[in-house]
Parts: structure tokens; C-alpha cells; sequence
């Protein structure tokens, strides 16, 4: 998967990035959505910074997670600033915790995800202790070369309801 994404160039990611928004946001529970979860991107993944400014300007309220010292992620408000000062140099919000039943919508990254909602992480396993506490819709927002046909899961791992890259938004049943 690496050396596929670094075959992506940025240009490429941008184009990808705007095309996917579009697509989530064309995903019916993102009509209702006025709380949603989203995050910051890492170098190797779909840009989001463009996507969360957008939707800060339709009025929408967005949260980004930050990565807690017992390896939880906790919500905050991105409105109240961001830092970078963490051990991932990761822009994190540094507002109060916000509970996850607020989350009304929530867009996660994914290394790989599969045509039955299965999402590989980077293996720290700080989505896998959230998405069991989100009562939201969860959509994983990622390159086109990151949607593959299958990927290892386990019993505890937890399915995301849709997929968004360039090309494809994918429901799951």
C-alpha cells in the first residue's frame, strides 16, 4: 500500500481530496449532519485541510481527535485552535473534550479499506477503541488505491457504513 500511495503525486491527492469531499458530502446523512468528526491528514493520506475548511464555512461544527497519553483518542472543537505539539507532530485540537454522542457524522482515515467496511489503521489501534463509541454514521475517506477487495479483520474489529474515494462512494450493507 505504501508504494502505491507514494505513486499518488500531491497534485493528484488534491484533485482526489476534492472529488471525495464532494462525494460525503453528497452522502445523505451528511445533509443532517451538523457535528462531525473528522481529522487531520498525515503526508501519505487524502488531504482533508480543504474539505474542513469547507465545511467550517457551510456552518457546519467540525471535531478533530487528538491521541491521549492511554493511547484513547479524545474529541475536541477544531474552531478552538490546533497544536502540533504532540509525538506525531499531528495538528491536534486543544478545546475541551467533547463527548461522542455530539458526533453526528463521522469521516476517518483508512491505509486500506474494503468493499465490506473493513479498515486497516496504522496499527495503534486508536480508531479501533473509537468507532465503538461513535452512535453515527462513519465514512472512511481515502485514495482510490486504498479501496481493495479484502483486508484482515477480527471479531472486535468495527465496519464503517461507507466509502468515499474519486471515483466510488460505496455504501455498506
Amino acid at each position: 500500500m505504501a508504494r502505491l500511495k507514494r505513486q499518488v503525486t500531491p497534485e493528484m491527492r488534491l484533485a482526489q481530496a476534492q472529488a471525495v469531499a464532494k462525494r460525503i458530502e453528497a452522502w445523505p446523512p451528511f445533509a443532517t449532519a451538523s457535528t462531525i468528526l473528522a481529522y487531520h491528514a498525515l503526508s501519505d493520506e487524502l488531504p482533508t485541510a480543504g474539505m474542513l475548511d469547507r465545511w467550517l464555512d457551510m456552518g457546519r461544527r467540525v471535531l478533530l481527535p487528538r491521541v491521549m497519553p492511554d493511547g484513547t483518542l479524545e474529541l475536541a472543537d477544531m474552531a478552538d485552535g490546533l497544536s502540533d505539539d504532540n509525538r506525531y507532530h499531528i495538528n491536534e485540537p486543544i478545546g475541551p473534550a467533547i463527548d461522542t454522542a455530539e458526533v453526528d457524522l463521522a469521516v476517518i482515515p483508512a491505509v486500506a479499506v474494503d468493499h465490506n467496511g473493513y479498515r486497516l489503521g496504522r496499527g495503534g489501534g486508536f480508531y479501533d477503541r473509537l468507532l465503538p463509541h461513535l452512535h453515527c454514521p462513519i465514512i472512511a475517506a481515502v485514495l482510490d488505491c486504498q479501496l481493495v477487495e479484502a483486508v484482515p479483520h477480527e471479531p472486535h474489529d468495527f465496519p464503517v457504513n461507507a466509502i468515499a474515494t474519486q471515483h466510488t462512494l460505496l455504501y455498506i450493507e
